[in-house]
């Protein structure tokens, strides 16, 4: 993961995972960061996150046909091997807040790997008064809906990593940096 990287190299931030079956290795292995476990949605409550133990893959979307299921049964050998767990929802406009009251600023970094959800989390963002330097998003699907929004708030598509993950940014930069920092 890229905040595992940047977090051996000084950086100090916040995660939010989910999956908690997934969490207690995110704190026996995170030592510099603030973690969260819960999902990040429009409204504080519950969602049913859909995993299974084959893999870290999961998903919030209730949609059978979407690519992150359909991804997510390919992966699990099936739907009899999904799994559904309840798990707690916060907005993100929350998380950010939370952060800034810890470290007296906004991130200067975010990344998005919300399966299903990055038009959600996108708007959310725009929302709010942060804006990130730099976003590394996971999109899957390769839509140009959450690419459209990003590109009306400023940013601009910088490099695009493993056929599915982009990074844009606000300002100019150095994308050869940019690139080894989170690679």
């Amino acid at each position: 993961s890229s905040t595992y990287r940047l977090e051996k190299n000084g950086w100090r931030g916040m995660l939010v995972e989910p999956n908690v079956k997934l969490f207690p290795s995110l704190v026996a292995n995170r030592k510099n960061s603030i973690l969260f476990s819960c999902a990040v949605g429009n409204v504080m409550g519950v969602m049913t996150l859909q995993t299974s133990d084959a893999h870290t893959l999961g998903t919030l979307l209730n949609d059978r046909e979407s690519y992150q299921f359909q991804r997510l049964s390919r992966e699990s050998g099936g739907i009899q091997n999904i799994q559904m767990l309840p798990v707690p929802v916060m907005p993100l406009a929350d998380i950010l807040n939370t952060y800034r009251e810890i470290f007296d600023s906004y991130p200067d970094f975010l990344k998005i790997d919300v399966e299903g959800f990055e038009i959600q989390t996108i708007e959310s963002l725009v929302n709010t008064s942060c804006n990130p330097s730099i976003i590394e998003i996971e999109n899957n699907e390769r839509g140009s809906d959450a690419a459209n929004m990003l590109l009306q708030h400023g940013y601009s598509l910088e490099i695009v990593m493993d056929s599915f993950v982009e990074i844009w940014s606000l300002r100019e930069c150095d994308k050869k940096r940019l690139a080894r920092l989170l690679s």
